[in-house]
């Protein structure tokens, strides 16, 4: 639904204000870490496939099996289950995720501008949005679990030709292991931003604002490209000085937020 949230605002709030900025609304931490603790259940059933199965035959020098593509499909499969309950415990993080941010936003237009908007702004405004959400996330977390079989299944297929030790295939695909929960990481955290920043840009759009002020995350952590932005005004829709002129929150793993500014006639 589109409003004019100007246009709501008492007399006695705005007084001889031209505008207001609206304060940022940071995603929530326990969210960043609920979704990493769900990827890394999918790298504990992937560990375990390691030690019960891949390394034991390994030992008994009956790795050649891994060289048919149906032994990989057989790690796959094992996988399988709980990747689609980690997928569906996601979307429901993410949901939680944005009902907070709807309820954040809409206390903040109650505290800094004296409007209520109960009667206008709801969870259900979102339904499309998450939808295509979960498809993303869905598409990432599939693909970080591919790549994750076929580097053990590379992995095994070289040790089988090289002669290498048991000990030696370990170390690999440990490091293999490591290397997923990484990328686990960084899906966890980017993915969490993105949701906040996009949830961010959609509320202020569907207010009828269409300005806002970068704001970092104001900690040593903060990117050196992103430091002189911090203060920088912009439109929604103009390139901005990030990496390829993405708005805050958008670039990978950015923690910066925008602050709505709310402009009066």
């Amino acid at each position: 639904m589109k409003y004019g949230i100007s246009r709501m605002v008492p007399r006695k709030v705005r007084g001889r204000k031209t505008e207001i900025r609206l304060p940022g609304i940071h995603y929530r931490l326990s969210t960043e870490i609920a979704y990493l603790l769900f990827l890394r259940r999918i790298l504990a059933v992937a560990r375990r496939y390691v030690n019960g199965t891949i390394l034991p035959e390994y030992r008994r020098e009956l790795a050649v099996i891994f060289d048919a593509e149906p032994a990989s499909s057989s790690m796959r499969q094992f996988l399988n289950a709980i990747v689609s309950e980690v997928l569906g415990r996601i979307n429901q993080l993410l949901r939680v995720a944005a009902a907070h941010h709807t309820k954040q936003f809409m206390g903040m237009a109650k505290e800094a501008l004296g409007v209520d908007l109960s009667g206008i702004v709801s969870e259900e405004d979102l339904t499309e949005y998450l939808d295509l959400v979960s498809q993303r996330n869905a598409t990432l977390i599939k693909g970080m679990t591919d790549d994750l079989v076929k580097n053990v299944q590379t992995a095994v297929l070289n040790s089988v030709i090289q002669g290498n030790s048991h000990a030696k295939l370990k170390g690999e695909l440990v490091d293999i292991l490591r290397v997923s929960d990484n990328r686990a990481k960084l899906i966890a955290r980017d993915q969490t931003a993105k949701l906040n920043s996009d949830l961010t840009r959609r509320r202020h759009r569907d207010a009828g604002i269409d300005d806002y002020i970068w704001r970092t995350a104001e900690d040593e952590r903060v990117r050196a490209r992103h430091r002189p932005l911090d203060g920088q005004r912009y439109s929604y829709g103009e390139p901005t000085g990030a990496e390829d002129g993405l708005p805050p929150g958008q670039p990978i793993q950015c923690r910066c937020v925008a602050l709505g500014v709310v402009v009066f006639d």
